[in-house]
């Protein structure tokens, strides 16, 4: 190999390696959020919340928006219904006028 050539891979290497190290650097500055379970996340949602609000019937989408996903931005329905039903939620159908079957989830409380 030519001199020349050398020189440039073995620039091309201290690149790379000065790269990685602002990559490293980078990734532990930034401290990505650490997931918090359904269960914690739902238990400190509704104990943020008026009494008059803890206590309505949710939809699973209201509640859906209003926590984290472990792997996604939202958590899927169903391991948010798995945690409703550890923390002693009910599900209903509530055929009235005012909701028109739509399927709620009851708090514990207001059984």
């Amino acid at each position: 190999m030519s001199a020349h050539l050398k020189n440039y891979i073995d620039n091309l290497r201290q690149e790379a390696a000065l790269k990685n190290e602002n990559l490293s650097a980078r990734l532990s500055q930034s401290n990505p959020k650490a997931y918090v379970p359904l269960k914690d996340q739902i238990t400190e949602l509704m104990s943020s919340l008026p009494y008059a609000l803890q206590n309505k019937p949710w939809s699973m989408q209201e509640l859906t928006q209003r926590l984290n996903g472990k792997f996604r931005d939202r958590p899927h329905a169903q391991m948010v219904g798995i945690a409703l039903r550890q923390l002693g939620w009910t599900r209903k159908r509530l055929w009235s006028s005012d909701y028109q079957g739509v399927r709620l989830w009851i708090p514990p409380k207001q059984r």
